[in-house]
């Protein structure tokens, strides 16, 4: 049979192969070498040379072989693999392979990471002081006929801190809307901003002669009918006397002037409410020292006599009784603006602004509701109206945040309102609607 046939082939075969000489095989011819080397034949030189085993023997003395391969490639150290287990001579040899200690295993590359862009830190606001832009943008977002305010004007409203002191034109705008709001022209309540104020304080500079008030009539218009007056002053009205101007300050406080006539004589008395100094008035600090000047302003205004008197005392006409007015500053007992206020950490260090609207809100309608009370006519007395508790039940109600909410509150009204009326909220549209209303615009 054939599978017979190749197996009888296979084992004359192997007996023919075991029973082979040395001289029966065509070598080269071998040197003596030491017991622990072995004769490797190099076919690219046909010549022998002589290597050291580098593992002569294993474990139990037993004698392995290497593979010539990894010889000559002078490769990683080797182990060999337990003998043989079945008897006979051996045509293969096992190893397992170690890494070499001059090697690595490799890893896997991945990217190098890059660092982030370096941002420029951000300071606080607070670190800074508030600049005014020189050039501020265009765009109103409420005007009326003696104010206006622009996006960053709003901003002040909006904000606590040292970004949230408001601005001349946002705590003037404010005071009007007020004023608008609780009808004070009909109770002979100025609420006059901080542009009248200012030019009161630059003409009762001692240098400002009395008898010159050219740019200023409106001024003397607004305080001529005026029992009521509320002014806010700034320390910054000391920058400059200029009316061109813009006047930047630190503080504000509230001047509250009372106005009574007899005949020819007019006494004003001036109230300072100061919410830096709280409870415990000073004279000495540049807010007192505007209030003065704005004080003698008031006076020479409304001393003021017009030139057709001096026209008619030419003519032998008598002359006229010329007005007489005195006048009287008191730094009285304030609220104060971070112990009296609930959100003193908050916006305590820059709510002097809401403060001074706050106490014109507060004293304008006592004095409107006591108007319109049981006793109408009379004036009130502000001075013994507020007594010596007045500091504390204020502190007890009074929020700065809040009311720079009630301003936003009211700027927003103001907005949708006029929209309402006649389709937009702008001046120039809105004044010619109150004119054709018959609403005397302006004053």
């Amino acid at each position: 049979m054939e599978p017979l046939q190749k197996l009888v082939a296979y084992k004359l075969d192997k007996i023919q192969r075991q029973s082979m000489t040395d001289h029966d095989i065509a070598r080269p011819k071998l040197a003596q070498v030491p017991s622990n080397s072995h004769p490797i034949y190099d076919l690219r030189t046909d010549s022998v040379h002589e290597i050291e085993d580098p593992i002569d023997t294993l474990e139990g003395n037993e004698p392995r072989h290497t593979a010539n391969g990894f010889l000559l490639a002078s490769s990683v150290p080797a182990t060999g693999t337990k003998a043989p287990q079945t008897p006979g001579r051996r045509y293969t040899i096992d190893y397992f392979l170690k890494p070499s200690p001059n090697t690595c295993e490799a890893i896997n590359h991945y990217p190098t990471p890059t660092a982030p862009p370096i941002i420029p830190p951000i300071t606080s606001a607070c670190l800074q002081p508030i600049t005014p832009s020189p050039n501020p943008p265009p765009t109103l977002i409420l005007e009326t006929a003696n104010s206006s305010i622009t996006p960053s004007d709003y901003t002040t409203m909006t904000s606590t801190g040292y970004a949230g002191w408001l601005t001349q034109d946002a705590l003037s705008l404010s005071l009007d809307l007020l004023s608008q709001f609780l009808s004070c022209p009909t109770h002979s309540i100025l609420l006059a901003n901080a542009e009248y104020a200012r030019h009161c304080h630059t003409i009762g500079q001692p240098s400002h002669p009395a008898s010159d008030i050219k740019g200023y009539e409106h001024v003397l218009a607004a305080l001529t009918p005026a029992t009521h007056i509320f002014l806010p002053i700034s320390d910054g009205f000391f920058a400059t006397t200029s009316d061109s101007a813009d006047p930047v300050g630190t503080h504000w406080t509230l001047l509250y002037i009372t106005r009574s006539t007899e005949g020819t004589h007019t006494t004003l008395k001036a109230l300072s409410f100061d919410s830096l100094t709280g409870p415990n008035p000073s004279t000495d600090n540049q807010n007192h020292e505007a209030s003065l000047a704005v004080v003698a302003g008031v006076k020479k205004l409304l001393s003021y006599s017009p030139p057709t008197q001096t026209r008619r005392r030419r003519r032998g006409e008598p002359r006229p009784p010329r007005p007489k007015v005195t006048t009287s500053l008191k730094q009285v007992p304030s609220p104060s603006q971070s112990r009296h206020n609930a959100a003193a950490r908050k916006d305590g260090r820059s709510a002097c602004g809401p403060f001074v609207w706050g106490m014109t809100a507060f004293l304008a309608r006592a004095i409107v509701e006591h108007a319109e009370g049981e006793k109408g006519g009379e004036v009130l007395d502000v001075e013994a109206f507020l007594d010596g508790e007045f500091p504390g039940r204020w502190g007890a109600f009074w929020d700065s945040i809040e009311t720079r909410g009630r301003i936003r509150g009211m700027v927003l009204r103001e907005m949708r309102e006029r929209v309402e009326r006649c389709g937009s909220w702008e001046w120039g549209e809105y004044s010619r609607f109150l004119e054709g209303e018959g609403v005397r615009v302006g004053g």
